[in-house]
């Protein structure tokens, strides 16, 4: 920044002034300690300064400098129209306006109010100005221009005091009091420590909150050619009226930063990104800066079904603004301002593609492009694998990014968004690993078949299922508890390459009126955007008939219950939802699904088969107890695993006879059954019932 002070042998006169934002800022420094000073020659009734340098010596040289700087200005009659037309000249000689130029027409501020800032900056630049202050204003008991004392400085001879300076940089949120509690008349002014960066001109000072962008690149937009020319349409309205809003809406994970880079760039602004809702307090500083550093806010809203965004305006910033938004929520009642709409579609395969190829470029094969481009993410969040991968490749000192790098990115970007919201299950591999009916397994390789080719559907079917298709799988297992409908999820997730998370619906139910539509539409929303397998485990909370609506709990219930079904039908990832209870399921959650498949519990030789796959290779149960087991017992698969497990805990070595029949004593047990083949006496000794004593004892003997 141009520095006044610096060492000159003949001083500097307005043309040394560089023709820039310091230089400005020096110029209106300047105007302000005029003001100042022509106010102290009228205490001293025309004697001049000496009586007040003597307390104050350093005002002799400021005086000097400021007939040096501003000759044309005469500090004893320092008039506004005087002011306006030197500043017009220097404006107009500057490369790009200042920022105390666009502050003042962009704000509409008087050249009173411009004067009434730069006073209270003086203390900031200079703290004897602050000792001045206090000797001016000794009841005050404050180093800071007083709002009393102001209006004294800006008063002219023979004319009223200005009014509505104070207010109108009071609302711009440009000074402020120290302690409004106090009366107006004593209120210490000061400008923020923020704002007054800017207006000295000082390049790269940090934004009071939020990110700033725009310093690198622009990455190409890869959407179709409507949306390209309604993107073009609402940049060239930026640049035309500087005070449009614009609503962005877009699906979560979609590039959005660089949708609103680009608008704003036609306005001549960059952007500064910012997580709604923004308070009033911090407005108040966030609004002048952005006017003062030449930025646009975009402001991210996280708005669940029926909520609205608060008004888009922000106190000293007359400019354009962004407000992005999902899928749900409403925008404002407009203050007259006109809100520009934008939405932006989910991607296609082949833009996915596109955008694959720009983030990774050489770094990885047509192949493992090709296999990516499979999973629906916006081109915000490939463009964060990509990055994440190319950093893991170079860690390891590759040159090529591999699809398990990918796999790698991806997964850490969901544990980051989705590992608060659901519970991650870590997936299995193989269809044979599930014991089930012929008929139920042929359904989940059809599941597995719709999921892998969602892609291509829109290609197949008619143009009633509109122009991108039906890309969501639905699914309902119904069955009871531990007939494998978890198990099933976990390997179709690992046979289609993707994570599964696990949501229990019975966990996001609140008691707060639509605080359960807000936080389903979260989870949903986010897993959709990560194109992760979703479980909504036990739905029976959320999945039961509808009933007579009797009271206000039956109204609320049925409005969840509709949120769920619509939700459901607009999904666009996979979802996967278990209940025990498939009878009491509402009839119009079973028509929404594209399949629904039952897990009945298993037969005698599936019973034999699901020991076979739990029990240890080295086992030394024998063949004909492990059939009667399957016969006998009528467990599920979960039951016969949790028996394998304890059986395989209280063995000291291989798993035997003993261990198996204890076992399954206490899993008939917890379950408040009869077991055919022990039961439990009173001492807790475990003794076989006469039933069954004939053939345990054949089986010892061997035959």
């Amino acid at each position: 920044m141009f520095d006044p002070h610096a060492n000159r042998s003949g001083g500097f006169r307005i043309r040394d002034l560089p023709r820039d934002a310091s230089g400005h800022f020096v110029l209106c420094f300047y105007w302000a300690v005029a003001s100042c000073l022509t106010y102290l020659e009228r205490l001293t009734g025309g004697a001049g300064l000496d009586p007040i340098t003597e307390a104050h010596p350093f005002l002799l040289r400021y005086k000097a400098e400021t007939e040096a700087v501003i000759p044309a200005l005469d500090p004893r009659m320092a008039t506004d129209a005087q002011w306006d037309a030197l500043q017009d000249r220097f404006v107009r000689a500057c490369h790009t306006p200042p920022p105390l130029e666009v502050l003042g027409q962009s704000l509409g501020l008087s050249t009173a109010a411009r004067r009434l800032l730069m006073l209270a900056g003086l203390v900031e630049e200079d703290s004897r100005f602050g000792d001045l202050f206090a000797w001016l204003q000794p009841g005050a008991g404050t180093r800071r221009l007083t709002l009393e004392l102001a209006e004294r400085m800006l008063t002219v001879p023979g004319e009223s005091a200005p009014g509505g300076a104070m207010r109108a940089l009071a609302d711009a949120g440009l000074v402020l009091p120290v302690d409004s509690a106090v009366p107006r008349t004593e209120w210490a002014l000061r400008v923020p420590t923020e704002l007054w960066a800017l207006v000295r001109g000082e390049a790269d000072v940090p934004p009071p909150a939020g990110r700033l962008g725009g310093a690198c690149a622009v990455p190409p937009l890869v959407y179709g050619a409507e949306v390209q020319n309604r993107i073009e349409w609402v940049a060239d309205a930026l640049a035309s009226a500087p005070g449009e809003r614009v609503a962005l809406r877009a699906d979560p994970g979609a590039d959005t930063e660089t949708v609103a880079t680009e608008l704003l760039s036609q306005a001549g602004c960059r952007p500064l990104f910012l997580e709604g809702p923004v308070t009033a307090e911090a407005a108040k500083l966030i609004g002048p800066w952005c006017t003062l550093a030449g930025v646009g806010p975009v402001i991210t809203f996280d708005l669940g079904p029926g909520e609205t965004a608060p008004p888009l305006t922000m106190p000293g910033y007359a400019g354009p603004l962004i407000a992005v938004l999902g899928r749900e929520g409403g925008l404002p009642k407009t203050d007259g301002t006109p809100i520009a709409l934008l939405d932006l579609p989910p991607l296609t395969r082949e833009q996915r593609t596109t955008v694959w190829q720009h983030a990774l470029g050489s770094r990885a094969t047509s192949d493992t492009i090709n296999e990516a481009a499979g999973d629906r993410y916006g081109d915000g969040h490939i463009r964060q694998i990509a990055q994440a991968a190319i950093r893991q490749a170079d860690f390891e000192d590759r040159q090529e990014v591999t699809h398990k790098d990918l796999r790698r990115a991806a997964r850490a970007l969901n544990h980051r968004l989705l590992d608060g919201l659901a519970e991650r299950l870590d997936p299995s591999q193989g269809w044979d690993d599930l014991i089930l009916p012929p008929g139920a397994l042929a359904q989940l390789r059809h599941l597995e078949a719709h999921a892998r080719n969602r892609d291509t559907l829109g290609d197949r079917v008619g143009a009633s299922f509109g122009s991108e298709g039906p890309v969501g799988v639905r699914a309902l297992f119904s069955g009871v508890s531990g007939t494998g409908k978890t198990m099933a999820a976990r390997i179709l997730a690992g046979a289609l390459g993707k994570d599964l998370y696990r949501l229990d619906l019975s966990a996001v139910i609140n008691k707060y009126i639509g605080e359960t539509e807000k936080n389903l539409n979260r989870v949903l929303s986010r897993a959709e955007a990560l194109d992760v397998v979703l479980l909504l485990d036990e739905g029976d909370a959320l999945l039961g008939a509808r009933t007579e609506v009797k009271s206000s709990n039956d109204r609320y219930a049925n409005l969840e219950t509709n949120y769920l079904l619509q939700r459901l039908e607009s999904y666009r990832g996979i979802v996967l939802v278990t209940t025990n209870y498939g009878e009491n399921v509402d009839k119009a959650f079973q028509r929404r699904m594209d399949t629904v498949i039952a897990f009945p519990p298993p037969r005698a030789e599936d019973r034999r088969r699901i020991l076979a796959l739990h029990l240890p290779m080295d086992h030394t149960v024998p063949d004909a107890l492990l059939s009667e087991v399957a016969s006998r017992c009528q467990l599920t698969g979960g039951q016969l695993r949790n028996v394998a497990l304890r059986a395989a805990v209280s063995a000291s070595g291989a798993v035997g006879q003993t261990e198996m029949l204890n076992a399954l004593a206490r899993e008939h047990e917890k379950a408040g059954a009869a077991d055919p083949f022990h039961r439990v006496g009173t001492t807790a000794s475990v003794r076989a019932t006469p039933n069954v004593q004939g053939f345990l004892g054949a089986l010892r003997a061997g035959r």
